[in-house]
C-alpha cells in the first residue's frame, strides 16, 4: 500500500472517531433520566349502617282495622366511615283471594312513601309478598349519597290497611331491609345496576 492511501485511510480513520466522539457528546446533552413516586394505601374503613323500625304504637303486632291508617316508623343510620348509597326494601304481605273472599289477591296494604327523599327502584309481585325497593334521592333515578354518620328518617309516611268487604282471620308480617354499598366504584350508575350489585354481593 503506497503512502498516499494510507494518509487517506488514516484522515477518514480520524474522521470517523470524530463523529462518533460529536455524537456521543450529543446523546449525552439531549438524554436526561427523573424519578418520581406515589404512595398507596389499601384503607379497612367499611361501609356500616344501622336500622332501627317500629309500627303503631311501638308494639310488637298491630291489630289490622280495614281501611285503618298505620304510622310505621323507619330510620337509617350511616355507622361506618365510608359514603354510601342507600336502598330500602319493604316485602308487603298479600292476602290470598281464598282467604279474604275478594276476587283477586291484594296488599295488606298501601305504602305511602316520602318521594321528596325516596323514588322506586323495584316493584314486583311474587308470589304472597309484594317487595318494593326505593333509593335514596331527591330526583327520581339518582342516588343521593348517603354521608358517613348520617341519618334519615320519616322515610314512612302510613301504611293504609286495604278495605276488605268480609271479615278474616289472618296474621304475618312484612320484612324491611336496608342495604348500603359505597360510592367509589358505583358512581353515574343507572339505581338499578347499583341494586343487582348489592344483591350480588349479600352472603
Amino acid at each position: 500500500m503506497n503512502t498516499k492511501i494510507m494518509r487517506i485511510l488514516s484522515i477518514a480513520a480520524g474522521v470517523s472517531i470524530l463523529i462518533f466522539l460529536l455524537v456521543g457528546d450529543l446523546l449525552a446533552v439531549l438524554s436526561d433520566k427523573d424519578t418520581g413516586t406515589v404512595a398507596f394505601e389499601y384503607s379497612d374503613a367499611a361501609v356500616s349502617i344501622s336500622l332501627s323500625v317500629a309500627a303503631g304504637a311501638g308494639a310488637d303486632t298491630v291489630v289490622v282495622e280495614p281501611g285503618q291508617s298505620c304510622d310505621i316508623s323507619v330510620s337509617v343510620t350511616s355507622t361506618g366511615e365510608k359514603d354510601s348509597y342507600l336502598l330500602l326494601e319493604f316485602d308487603v304481605p298479600r292476602i290470598p283471594a281464598a282467604t279474604s273472599g275478594e276476587p283477586v289477591d291484594l296488599d295488606l296494604f298501601e305504602l305511602r312513601i316520602d318521594d321528596s327523599s325516596w323514588f322506586t327502584v323495584k316493584n314486583e309481585v311474587e308470589g304472597e309478598v309484594h317487595t318494593y325497593v326505593f333509593g335514596y334521592g331527591a330526583i327520581t333515578d339518582t342516588l343521593d349519597t348517603f354521608a358517613a354518620g348520617a341519618e334519615v328518617s320519616g322515610i314512612v309516611e302510613s301504611a293504609v290497611f286495604h278495605d276488605f268487604s268480609s271479615a278474616f282471620a289472618w296474621s304475618g308480617s312484612m320484612e324491611i331491609k336496608a342495604y348500603a354499598i359505597q360510592t367509589t366504584g358505583y358512581e353515574g350508575q343507572e339505581p338499578s345496576a347499583v341494586w343487582t350489585s348489592v344483591v350480588a354481593l349479600q352472603p
